[in-house]
């Protein structure tokens, strides 16, 4: 039973993986489009 665990364990963290991957580089872009927009409109 340990080794069916450690199995989905596995599949779930490398698909986790494959998700929050893109959606963290969109969150930092976004992040980034925003400063920049922020110190453009300053200026």
């Amino acid at each position: 039973m340990a080794g069916c665990w450690q199995i989905i364990a596995h599949v779930w963290h490398r698909e986790s993986g494959r998700v929050y991957l893109p959606l963290g580089t969109l969150l930092v872009l976004s992040v980034l489009l925003s400063l920049l927009f922020s110190f453009l409109n300053r200026k």
